[in-house]
């Protein structure tokens, strides 16, 4: 029996004009980690990049609190047979945790998209056992997404 081809249809917004990922990166790295996680339903996926402000008042009007994060994921699917969700991404707070890890910018972004689709999938970091499994699955995601980058031969002379 063949397998009906995944449609995954990924949007990119920004609530100040930030567009520092294209979307050809997050599309390979997303489908990446549904073909990993087998995660063959089709996927209408939303990534928002927000700042400081927005992902406060995420968390006031979601979570009853105050504080900021670096990324929120809502799952608004209403079936099984369909992923649907948006996943905030807070690109202030990837900047200070891309200097405080001595990481790339980019490859922190690449990070948090990632972490939110985990989310989505249903994984959970309240303890340290699941942080370690989202932060390898993580790190395996980023790894993937450089799959496409052009290489960069050597030329002596």
């Amino acid at each position: 029996m063949k397998r009906k081809k995944r449609v995954l249809n990924l949007t990119l917004e920004s609530s100040f004009g930030f567009d520092a990922l294209d979307i050809a990166t997050l599309k390979q790295m997303v489908g990446a980690i549904l073909d990993r996680e087998n995660f063959f339903q089709d996927c209408l996926l939303t990534i928002i990049f927000i700042d400081d402000v927005y992902m406060i008042d995420l968390h006031r009007r979601y979570l009853q609190t105050d504080e900021n994060t670096d990324v929120m994921a809502f799952d608004l699917s209403e079936s099984a047979d369909r992923l649907e969700g948006e996943v905030y991404i807070n690109v202030m707070q990837a900047k200070r945790q891309a200097l405080e890890f001595k990481a790339n910018h980019r490859d922190e972004l690449l990070r948090l998209v990632a972490h939110g689709t985990l989310h989505l999938l249903g994984y959970d970091d309240q303890n340290e056992a699941q942080q370690k499994i989202m932060a390898a699955l993580e790190n395996q995601a980023i790894d993937d997404a450089h799959l496409q980058r052009p290489k960069q031969t050597d030329k002596l002379g």
